[in-house]
């Protein structure tokens, strides 16, 4: 009996060790095998104990690299929204100028056009075999009161006109020097009187009526006429069937000269409301087209047209 009692304990005594070895050596098996992240999950567990504690290391960032302090985190995140906004506007500036220079890009291929346009005019023969030379401006009083009577006004309006134009040019003259030795150029009185006497210049167009001055201008050898460098796609200026060398006489009934004046035309009335338009095409002849008052749609270049033809 005493036997089968000893060789039971040393039974149990064997067990008990071989099984605190096992565990020993499940231990280190675990500890081995942890990974990276665990350690970082178990420091952020720790960070966020400090934390809800009151007792975060201020100056110690946590296991995701992001410093635990609230004031911290908001001025953080307030740089950034704040970085965001900067890059928004720079980004909305930068598409503005992108526009601006496209405008201004077409402006200036419109120009080019005009000009290649009007050289063109002059270096091609005309139908009488001809070169179409522009005649010398009129620059003195004869030569512009002469010019205005070949154009239909009588001798003693002409003469009239011319002596008005060259006295107000005058008194501006004379305006700018007064103001200049006084020491008052440049400043509000200055301006004001600057502003008078243009209201008080001689309006030619308005004096001697569209016709006369069509051919006057015509006659001077200046550009008398708006014309179509080119068309915009899906316009309404397509749509009716505009092309690029014709020349816009008038509209809505109103001669044109000079493309603020078809571009005031355009604005004025009310948006959609259908206006004649007169066009001279490049062979000679005439149409009127019908279109919705409002942007043509054209790129508009100056030209020099005979009225009569």
């Amino acid at each position: 009996m005493q036997r089968n009692i000893a060789y039971l304990s040393i039974a149990f005594l064997a067990g008990t060790l071989a099984g605190a070895l096992a565990v020993g050596g499940y231990g280190q098996i675990s500890a081995s095998t942890e990974s990276p992240g665990d350690e970082r999950l178990a420091a952020a567990d720790a960070t966020l104990s400090r934390f809800n504690s009151g007792k975060a290391d201020s100056e110690a960032p946590d296991a995701f690299g992001i410093n635990a302090e609230p004031e911290n985190l908001t001025t953080s995140l307030t740089n950034l929204s704040n970085t965001t906004v900067s890059l928004e506007g720079r980004l909305r500036d930068m598409t503005a100028g992108w526009t601006r220079f496209q405008d201004e890009l077409a402006r200036l291929q419109g120009r080019v056009a005009s000009l290649e346009q009007r050289l063109a005019a002059v270096a091609e023969p005309n139908a009488g075999g001809d070169k179409l030379e522009r005649p010398a401006r009129p620059n003195t009083q004869e030569d512009r009161r002469s010019t205005l009577i070949k154009s239909g006004l009588e001798y003693d309006l002409a003469a009239d006109l011319v002596w008005r134009q060259d006295r107000n040019e005058l008194d501006r003259l004379e305006l700018r020097d007064l103001a200049i030795r006084e020491g008052w150029y440049r400043s509000d009185r200055y301006r004001k009187e600057k502003r008078r006497l243009a209201k008080e210049a001689p309006d030619l167009r308005l004096e001697v009526g569209d016709e006369i001055y069509d051919r006057y201008l015509f006659a001077s050898g200046l550009d008398n006429h708006v014309s179509v460098i080119s068309v915009i796609a899906d316009s309404p200026a397509e749509g009716a069937g505009i092309q690029p060398g014709d020349i816009v006489d008038t509209y809505a009934g109103e001669r044109i000269f000079t493309q603020a004046e078809l571009r005031s035309a355009t604005t004025d009335g009310e948006l959609g409301e259908l206006v004649p338009v007169q066009l001279r095409r490049p062979d000679g002849s005439r149409v009127q087209i019908w279109l919705p008052r409002g942007p043509l749609g054209i790129r508009m270049g100056l030209t020099r047209a005979d009225p009569e033809g």
